[in-house]
């Protein structure tokens, strides 16, 4: 059945391409209005520079040089997601003072897995140890090749990672990447767009959801300008439909210098640094996204959704029930309760699996002898931490939750014995769990199991003795393997015959849900044993792929055409 679902507090990402097309035509910058809420930078850093905000809201980040303050990013929480009036500072920095202390803007990638920052000629590359948690950052490649122009001021990343637009004095270039997010494969693709003359001392870019729309900030004339494009995130395809916004109107401000500014909540919020007073100010857009009519693209009609690739993991595992990629989608792994071992297959073009062969198993005194021993028998569930130094396994025989530690991350070969969680003695009547998911950050995860979906809260993160029960149980069966979509707005359960897609009105809080609401989603039979499906995965970059885990011990690698699916 179709899913209807329209903005109620947090508006659900990916629209169909018509409704992108509508709601982006209805964006106006000079909509804008005040939201009357401030914070003050002024106790971390005297000249903020430039915002980012987190996807769902919950956190603000800030940059600034050594003229205010210790360079760096700065972290804050916000308790009411995309409420500028409950943020907190985290009392967590990223100190940039060692390689670079005049950082003037940053950018995370999507999954809050990577984070860049631009000084002067120099683009600073860092993988986060803890998604979106700045403090876990730790440097791992710098760009110091021609970035063309002087003063570079603004950047931003195209969804795929393909592409960055640099924006310095009054020129936007395009830079191409080989390889996604990877800097050190960046080069100038020879396009260009200089900024009309009516924008000023431009500070920062950012582009609304869909990329068809640019908002630029105005230190000179203290403006937002819109400049609109045809071809998503194409700066070639830029027209200037000279659609402003003065900050000036703002009642009972002084010395506006808006530098720095994010937009949130799907481009219905946005957050203002302003250099003149260090104040952050939010205001909201008067952008009412599109009622969308979700639909999920029914693989089984699509003669384009089945890319003709398989891999058979039979002869390592003959009953898989789980698969995941590693985050760069050069591993591939999976588990089921024949061997009672992670499989682990190398791709030699990533995300591809008729280029995976297998290269190595899981030892088999993880938890004891047999294999998970009598800590957790027929693994059905599979998590790994998002840099590849974790592994946790939930396993129906047992009833546990066992966590695992890679001395070499995503090795599997290298994981040694760790936790093991009795899941009976922290939920009440648990039994048979056959699903695991785990938020982003590793504070939470759900375990589907006898009774349903079970929330488990990790005072410490990805610390499977840290966890409590928080009551929550999410009616959506017992079937298997799940998946959230990056933000949490849509969840992914295992159906006998396919794929059950559900909305998260509010991101991670499966209570949010109307279980009566779904999509149901099958895919291609290859043979008549694919008909059940076991388990299934998504490429976590840019949500294009689904690989599901079939009776007949095949993975099936599926193309899929809307970008909304991760």
């Amino acid at each position: 059945m179709p899913l209807v679902s329209s903005f109620t507090g947090t508006f659900l990402r990916g629209f169909p391409a018509a409704v992108a097309a509508a709601a982006s035509d209805a964006f106006n910058i000079a909509n804008l209005t005040d939201d009357n809420i401030r914070y003050n930078f002024g106790s971390q850093h005297t000249l903020p520079r430039s915002i980012e905000i987190k996807p769902d809201g919950t956190k603000l980040y800030m940059t600034g040089s050594s003229s205010g303050g210790t360079p760096g990013v700065y972290q804050y929480t916000l308790s009411s997601p995309f409420d500028l009036s409950s943020i907190v500072y985290d009392n967590t920095l990223l100190d940039t003072s060692a390689y670079e202390i005049t950082p003037i803007t940053f950018t995370f990638k999507p999954d809050g897995t990577k984070l860049w920052v631009i000084g002067g000629q120099d683009i600073h590359q860092h993988s986060l140890g803890t998604v979106w948690d700045v403090g876990t950052a730790t440097l791992d490649a710098t760009y110091s090749g021609t970035l063309l122009g002087a003063s570079q001021y603004g950047m931003a990343f195209n969804p795929t990672g393909t592409k960055l637009i640099v924006q310095a004095s009054d020129v936007l270039r395009e830079y191409a990447m080989s390889s996604a997010y990877d800097i050190s494969s960046l080069s100038y693709n020879n396009v260009s767009y200089t900024l009309p003359v009516a924008v000023g001392e431009c500070r920062d870019i950012e582009f609304t959801e869909d990329g068809l729309t640019l908002i630029l900030s105005d230190r000179t004339n203290d403006q937002f300008h819109q400049l609109d494009l045809s071809t998503p995130y194409d700066i070639s395809t830029i027209t200037n439909n000279s659609k402003t916004y003065t900050v000036t109107t703002l009642t009972g401000t002084t010395n506006i210098q808006p530098t720095g500014f994010a937009l949130g909540a799907y481009d219905q919020k946005l957050y203002m640094v302003n250099q003149g007073n260090d104040n952050v100010y939010q205001f909201d857009t008067g952008y009412t996204p599109a009622v969308a009519t979700w639909t999920i693209n029914d693989i089984s009609t699509d003669v384009t959704g089945y890319d003709n690739k398989l891999l058979n993991v039979g002869a390592q595992e003959g009953t898989p029930h789980a698969i995941q990629f590693s985050t760069d989608g050069t591993e591939f792994y999976a588990v089921g309760i024949s061997a009672d071992r992670i499989q682990q297959y190398t791709c030699s073009t990533s995300w591809d699996i008729s280029t995976a062969t297998h290269t190595r198993s899981s030892s088999t005194l993880a938890f004891g002898s047999p294999v998970w021993g009598n800590a957790s028998n027929n693994p059905y569930g599979m998590v790994f931490k998002p840099d590849g130094t974790k592994v946790f396994i939930v396993g129906s025989s047992n009833n546990n939750l066992c966590e695992a530690t890679l001395t070499t991350p995503w090795d599997v070969s290298t994981l040694t014995s760790g936790v093991v969680l009795d899941l009976a003695t922290l939920i009440s009547g648990s039994s048979l769990p056959a699903g695991l998911v785990f938020k982003p950050d590793g504070t939470r995860a759900w375990v589907q199991n006898n009774l349903g979906v079970n929330e488990i809260n990790f005072s410490v993160p990805w610390d499977v003795s840290s966890a409590t029960f928080s009551n929550v149980n999410a009616g959506l069966g017992n079937w298997g393997q799940m998946h959230f979509n990056s933000d949490g707005t849509q969840v992914f359960v295992r159906i006998t015959t396919g794929i059950r897609q559900y909305a998260v009105p509010t991101p991670y809080s499966l209570a949010s849900i109307n279980t009566a609401s779904y999509v149901d989603w099958d895919p291609i039979p290859v043979t008549s044993l694919d008909a059940q499906t076991r388990g299934f995965c998504m490429h976590t970059g840019n949500g294009r792929k689904v690989y599901v885990l079939t009776r007949a011990d095949l993975v099936e690698q599926h193309s899929v055409s809307s970008t909304f699916i991760y």
